[in-house]
């Protein structure tokens, strides 16, 4: 294993970053950081403030795109999150419709995001998908012509979420529904990530189980296809985004981390699933705190109970400790063979600062 790169713009979050294809791009959200509490100068508020009023955007988000090899930053428009084509010609992103600079992102702030995509042959942006009164998120290619993407509401208080998954083909753009709004118990289903893997697609879906004030107290984790049948159950419990927690081998078995529990004294395990069947369930070390999968489910980046990162193969556990300061770590991203993958944290030398790194895996 070696690292890399390293990438960083002071003052700047980092948010969202996601490989090219070709593993030497990388698509992302730039967004500035503002000064907490007490570390912000006196006065500095008020400064901001009169600069939204003569910029309005000058802190929004902006999809950009990093080439790795000389570490080039393009700026390509206003959104939260983006994502290759197949040929990595074309981005799909959320676009950021309304400024939102000094405003948290909760879902009335991001009312009237569209779906759009950018085309790197010609620097042509066309919107593919508008919202009818919400907004739009998390779009993916499937393919060289079809897209998924979540319709938005608010479904914790004012935090929004997506509650329907919808599929647009480019060419006849026409759009049909994979999972349409639904409620139960009073409370939205809610979509989770989307997998592509080996040909097939699936895609992680929510469903409350009794009612709440926000939310549900118990949810159905279900991992479906796009037909709507259900793959895999992973279990009732509090709503846990199983973000970082699912890969797919190359025989199309699913290997899941079921590491998010509610006591830090029960235990951790690694669970291997095939037509619906346990294959194997190996229990993870009792330093364990915190674990991303690869998308092959090949290698799990996790972070033990004092801070400090290692990368483990999941087949025979061999775990090698990463080059990583102990501050705290945001994201983990994987290119598609999980040959790469790279580590958004906070900086340890500059404040209100995200650094990028990035480490091939021999």
């Amino acid at each position: 294993m070696k690292k890399y790169f390293e990438w960083f713009e002071k003052n700047y979050s980092i948010l969202s970053p996601t490989f090219s294809h070709s593993g030497n791009e990388i698509a992302f959200a730039r967004q500035f950081q503002y000064p907490e509490g007490p570390s912000a100068p006196e006065g500095y508020f008020d400064s901001i403030g009169l600069l939204i009023d003569k910029k309005p955007r000058f802190a929004d988000p902006v999809i950009c795109l990093l080439d790795i090899p000389t570490k080039a930053v393009t700026d390509i428009d206003y959104g939260w999150t983006a994502d290759f084509s197949p040929d990595d010609k074309r981005i799909i992103y959320n676009f950021q419709s309304n400024p939102i600079s000094g405003k948290r992102a909760l879902a009335e702030p991001l009312k009237g995001n569209e779906i759009k995509v950018y085309d790197r042959r010609n620097k042509q942006i066309d919107v593919i998908a508008y919202p009818d009164t919400t907004f739009l998120l998390n779009p993916v290619f499937l393919d060289e012509d079809n897209v998924l993407y979540q319709i938005g509401n608010a479904v914790n208080g004012s935090y929004g979420g997506g509650v329907a998954l919808y599929q647009s083909n480019l060419k006849t753009q026409n759009s049909r529904p994979v999972y349409p709004s639904k409620k139960s118990f009073g409370n939205f289903h809610l979509i989770g990530d989307i997998y592509n893997s080996n040909g097939k697609v699936y895609y992680m879906v929510y469903i409350p189980l009794d009612s709440g004030e926000f939310m549900a107290n118990n949810y159905s984790h279900l991992l479906l296809s796009l037909n709507g049948k259900i793959v895999q159950n992973l279990g009732k419990r509090d709503f846990n985004s199983l973000e970082g927690k699912l890969g797919i081998d190359k025989d199309g078995a699913f290997i899941y981390i079921d590491d998010n529990h509610a006591l830090r004294s029960q235990k951790d395990y690694l669970i291997k699933y095939r037509d619906q069947k346990v294959v194997y369930k190996k229990q993870l070390s009792s330093a364990y705190w915190k674990g991303f999968l690869s998308p092959t489910g090949k290698f799990l980046f996790y972070i033990d109970n004092k801070e400090q990162a290692y990368l483990m193969r999941t087949d025979n556990f061999e775990k090698t400790k990463l080059p990583l300061s102990t501050n705290l770590i945001y994201d983990v991203i994987w290119s598609v063979n999980s040959n790469k993958f790279g580590v958004v944290q906070v900086d340890e030398n500059l404040s209100q600062t995200d650094l990028l790194t990035l480490f091939e895996v021999n």
